[in-house]
């Protein structure tokens, strides 16, 4: 955009640099899933939880990532796929506590959780709302919105289906 500006270039020369940005490599798969999981490992002590906490929280960050992913190759709606992820979360969250794997699910949850909140979405309709571009902050922020519920439903389903069939977590 800032090229367009100050130099005049044309509609061809425009196309050509967006294809070459389009084009540019992206992180693997597996440097994504594992920086995922790292955010998870990272994000549990946040919280101020322990090592086993973190430690579980890495492996659940992995997995949800991986479901993530592979729902974007399928081509799932983004709010099915944060959905499910959401679940899957709860799911193993509430598993690693039934083996003891983790100490507390509550720091595990919110740490692995993190990966899915949208807070660059939310960043972002903030900085365009604030710079006057109303229509584009509003959709930005009911993104934002419906992303968030997207994760307190796949999380609440999940944590609501185990307390009525299997009764204490």
């Amino acid at each position: 955009a800032r090229k367009i500006s100050t130099d005049n270039i044309t509609l061809e020369e425009l196309r050509k640099k967006l294809k070459e940005i389009d084009e540019e490599k992206r992180y693997s798969n597996k440097t994504t899933i594992l920086f995922s999981a790292l955010g998870a490992f990272a994000f549990v002590f946040l919280f101020d939880g322990s090592l086993r906490d973190a430690i579980t929280a890495f492996f659940i960050g992995l997995a949800v990532k991986f479901v993530s992913i592979k729902c974007e190759n399928i081509g799932m709606n983004s709010f099915f796929n944060t959905s499910i992820s959401a679940g899957i979360l709860a799911l193993l969250s509430i598993i690693s506590i039934k083996i003891n794997l983790a100490n507390d699910m509550d720091k595990v949850i919110i740490g692995s959780l993190m990966l899915l909140v949208p807070g660059l979405a939310i960043t972002n309709a903030i900085r365009d709302i604030v710079a006057g571009d109303l229509v584009s902050g509003l959709v930005r922020t009911a993104e934002a919105f419906l992303t968030a519920i997207a994760v307190a439903i796949g999380t609440g389903i999940v944590l609501s289906f185990w307390l009525s069939v299997f009764g204490r977590i």
